[in-house]
């Protein structure tokens, strides 16, 4: 069987000609030869459906001549603009719809790129997700348009001012993303929501909800707080 095998985030594309009897471990191995993508990063879907059994056959997966398989790169798919780039075929959104749902850790960046598609996949409605990962696409395609459009006239007329600006805009967002790529790698942490986390104990007997910091040097409360539970008067009021 001759399958499709696209890797979104790297934009690359592999048609491989492939025995029923293949194990998913053994394509995954394959595919890293081919891309450079550690097998171990890989997660392989045939639209929504995940293939993660590595021993199962293509047979077993039900696999058939000319089916299209996506690669997804955990952690990857939205650090840059890329991933809202589609194949000739045209990517199903289903696919990364999917991915997100299975990926917190991508969710949370595209978050910070795209609420609304978080937000739909938070609600787990594919409709509004596809709808405008269409529109984000669009969008894409026509930044691109525009960027080839500005190259050309700058190359007619290195004075064309509003060309110059564009492309200056253009080289100032790349910088930019380039920062958030950075972070995004190296300090994950500051783009997920962090959940604080309340106790609810007494202290002389009287209820009190506490806030848990592992970090802390030192237990503190407010001077109202100490009068409600009658040790105000261990204040050190010097």
């Amino acid at each position: 069987m001759i399958v499709t095998v696209h890797v979104p985030s790297l934009q690359q594309e592999f048609k491989l000609e492939l025995g029923g009897d293949m194990e998913l471990g053994i394509l995954k191995l394959i595919l890293e030869g081919d891309s450079g993508v550690e097998q171990e990063k890989m997660r392989v879907f045939r639209g929504d459906q995940q293939l993660a059994d590595d021993s199962t056959t293509l047979n077993g997966y039900g696999l058939k001549h000319t089916d299209k398989l996506s690669v997804l790169i955990p952690g990857e798919i939205i650090t840059t603009p890329t991933w809202f780039v589609r194949t000739q075929d045209n990517e199903d959104p289903a696919t990364v719809f999917r991915h997100m749902q299975n990926d917190p850790y991508a969710l949370a960046h595209l978050g910070q790129n795209a609420p609304v598609l978080a937000d739909a996949v938070k609600a787990n409605d594919l409709a509004k997700f596809t709808e405008n990962f269409n529109q984000a696409i669009a969008a894409q395609q026509k930044r691109a348009a525009d960027d080839k459009n500005m190259r050309a006239r700058l190359a007619q007329n290195p004075n064309d001012t509003e060309a110059k600006a564009f492309m200056d805009n253009v080289a100032r967002q790349k910088e930019v993303d380039a920062n958030m790529h950075h972070a995004m790698e190296h300090y994950p942490e500051a783009f997920s929501q962090v959940h604080m986390l309340y106790i609810l104990c007494k202290v002389n007997g009287h209820s009190v909800k506490a806030f848990v910091d592992s970090g802390a040097q030192m237990t503190i409360m407010n001077e109202a707080c100490a009068k409600r539970c009658g040790i105000d008067r261990l204040l050190d009021t010097r």
